[in-house]
């Protein structure tokens, strides 16, 4: 089952596909209010993009210049729905951080809604156990010091 795109589709007018393992792709929305929620999780792992007729003029101007933004805007104010693939692959790297910090020094914490910290945590923890282990051996104890 398949939702038509359009007014009432929260996935809004525009969708930019990638091809991935988690079928994860960037989307329009309906629902405007969400861009401006400190809480931005109300997706089941795809991203919301504000201003995403801009980036697919963006991603669109190099190889296909015809499709700029007004282009855009009248191809979906058809409401007919329009397939344009990407004559080039474009990389996109999907970047996931609970702790930053910012510009001025501010360590910024938010809550692991993927829970993804636990994996880090373990893999940090086996790498530490591995090194403190090979720190004691002959040929590279002068590295602990």
């Amino acid at each position: 089952m398949r939702q038509a795109s359009g007014a009432f589709n929260a996935l809004g007018a525009v969708k930019i596909d990638m091809p991935n393992p988690y079928s994860v792709y960037m989307h329009d929305t309906n629902q405007r209010s969400l861009f401006s929620d400190d809480y931005r999780f109300d997706s089941h792992g795809c991203s919301r993009v504000d201003n995403v007729r801009d980036l697919a003029a963006w991603l669109l101007q190099e190889e296909m210049p015809k499709w700029n933004r007004a282009a855009i805007d009248a191809a979906i104010a058809t409401g007919q729905r329009e397939d344009i693939a990407l004559p080039k692959k474009v990389p996109v790297a999907w970047i996931y951080l609970t702790a930053w910090m910012t510009g001025d020094q501010t360590i910024q914490f938010r809550n692991d809604i993927y829970d993804q910290d636990e994996q880090l945590l373990e893999a940090t923890a086996e790498e530490a156990a591995f090194f403190n282990k090979a720190s004691g051996h002959p040929l590279t104890a002068h590295l602990a010091r």
